[in-house]
């Protein structure tokens, strides 16, 4: 009886933890980077380094990366394969029903349950005068959202984007909408 307790604690400590635990979401574009954080050990997202697209995943420490344009290539060729064989093939068609969208203020709401943790827009639009203009604009912005929007003159284009929700707080818009 007290394994049957220890296993039921096992498995509601590892169910609590997947609701609650923060994932995040992250663009970067002066890293070039776009990844997903989760469980605070899980990591991975496209990387751009020496102009080739990167598919990485870093777990409890340990790297990975694959090329991922080799990969799309690679997957391409098999594609051209596989459609010559299909075609020597009869079609099959499955009737069944199409699949419903969730009404859009369920979606909404999912949306509005993600927290922003990070936003920085720095733009240059490479002309003097209009980058003038934008500037009370850009000033006003930034004050009215707390967040750090700047226009600038050094043809400096920047954007940092981290956003964070856990599970839970997905699975409670989705419900209560």
């Amino acid at each position: 009886m007290l394994v049957l307790w220890i296993l039921l604690s096992l498995f509601m400590s590892l169910l609590l933890l997947l609701l609650f635990a923060p994932v995040k979401f992250r663009i970067d574009s002066t890293r070039g980077i776009a990844e997903v954080k989760a469980l605070l050990v899980v990591k991975g997202g496209l990387l751009i380094e020496q102009n080739t697209l990167w598919l990485r995943l870093v777990i409890f420490g340990f790297t990975r990366k694959w090329n991922l344009l080799e990969m799309i290539a690679r997957s391409e060729n098999n594609t051209a394969e596989e459609v010559a064989k299909d075609q020597e093939k009869p079609a099959q068609h499955r009737p069944g029903k199409p699949k419903k969208m969730p009404p859009f203020r369920k979606i909404k709401a999912m949306i509005k349950s993600f927290r922003v943790e990070e936003f920085v827009l720095r733009l240059d639009t490479g002309d003097n005068a209009l980058n003038g203009i934008l500037f009370p604009v850009f000033y006003w912005l930034g004050q009215w959202f707390g967040k750090t929007i700047e226009i600038n003159f050094v043809d400096r284009n920047e954007l940092i984007l981290e956003v964070s929700n856990t599970p839970a707080r997905i699975l409670y818009a989705y419900i209560r909408s």
